[in-house]
């Protein structure tokens, strides 16, 4: 179910790790936290809540599609946590575990491998190609220009066929 919420909302894995019941409000999500994933002195891996996202521009309300929403009500009928979004067995999912889930999913589905980030492009790519503005894209990714998105994110994915229709279409007299 997370990976389908990051399909609907272009979310970082780390943001998604992080999300809290609270950050649900009036059709939005607000971002306000992630995890990051870092060693300590002894070179052992530890994964913490931050109290801030990536960067400034990761602070942000997200619009939730009908899809979004009723994926979120599925997760609170099998989800007791009062707390966090994704919990299991006791604890808050970690970013890593969606990466995983996406990377188990390509091997039963015998696709070449991806990675959850791969879904962010998808979301992103989406986004621009149905003509979302600007702004509202680089909200939605928590990026503060579009060339962030597009350089990074933005994966042409047209036929010939289809460019060829949208050339006539633009350059027609």
């Amino acid at each position: 179910l997370g990976i389908l919420l990051v399909f609907q909302t272009g979310l970082r894995c780390g943001e998604l790790s992080a999300l809290k019941w609270s950050d649900v409000k009036d059709g939005y999500l607000y971002i306000r936290r992630m995890e990051e994933r870092f060693k300590d002195e002894t070179g052992k891996e530890v994964y913490a809540l931050r109290d801030s996202p990536k960067t400034q521009s990761g602070f942000r309300k997200i619009f939730l599609t009908d899809e979004a929403k009723n994926i979120l009500r599925e997760i609170r009928s099998i989800n007791s946590n009062p707390e966090f979004i994704f919990f299991k067995d006791g604890k808050r999912v970690r970013k890593n575990a969606f990466t995983r889930k996406v990377y188990r999913l390509c091997t039963h589905f015998n696709i070449c491998r991806r990675s959850a980030h791969k879904v962010r492009m998808t979301y992103a790519t989406k986004l621009l190609d149905g003509n979302v503005t600007d702004g509202v894209v680089c909200n939605q990714m928590g990026h503060k220009d579009i060339t962030t998105t597009k350089k990074y994110y933005y994966h042409n994915n047209k036929t010939s066929k289809e460019a060829e229709m949208m050339l006539e279409k633009a350059l027609k007299i």
